[in-house]
């Protein structure tokens, strides 16, 4: 129906435009391998601000926040901390700061830039295998996945926190 086709090869579109030979050169899109690891980073930093700001303690009952003392946020906080810093194996990269990334005192994520680079560079592979791992289950992403199911699943924490507040309510 068109010159145009998708999905022969994927992520590649091919227009064709005439009879003939040609050739396809097929690259690596490093730039969206760093946005993929800089969204990582900027989402975990995202719910670091909104659990602290949901947990702020000012000593003000109107200007503290919502969940100031809820066991279960810093469950949450801990397991999410422990993922992080635990090693993965299968990767020749162990752990985050091996990447660039580290956590600073604060507890959010930091990148360095350089580290980074060098890596998608020189070992886009060993990225892939500290993150995705051999198998969905393996690998910080399979990892990270797994507490967040647990966490959201009909006997997580949250579940059992919204239905004790339900009944004290």
């Amino acid at each position: 129906a068109s010159n145009r086709v998708e999905g022969a090869i994927q992520g590649v579109s091919l227009e064709l435009n005439a009879t003939g030979e040609s050739s396809v050169t097929i690259e690596r899109d490093n730039d969206a391998l760093k946005e993929a690891i800089q969204g990582f980073v900027s989402g975990y930093n995202e719910l670091k601000s909104t659990l602290g700001r949901l947990t702020l303690s000012t000593g003000d009952r109107e200007t503290a926040g919502d969940l100031v003392g809820d066991s279960t946020v810093r469950s949450i906080e801990n397991r999410l901390r422990r993922d992080l810093v635990t090693g993965v194996e299968g990767s020749d990269l162990g752990v985050l700061s091996q990447l660039g990334i580290a956590l600073d005192r604060t507890g959010r994520l930091a990148i360095d830039e350089a580290k980074i680079d060098a890596l998608i560079a020189n070992d886009p592979q060993a990225l892939q295998a500290f993150f995705a791992g051999a198998t969905a289950q393996e690998g910080l992403a399979g990892r990270i996945t797994n507490t967040v199911d647990d966490m959201l699943g009909t006997r997580g924490p949250i579940k059992n926190a919204i239905e004790g507040a339900e009944n004290r309510i």
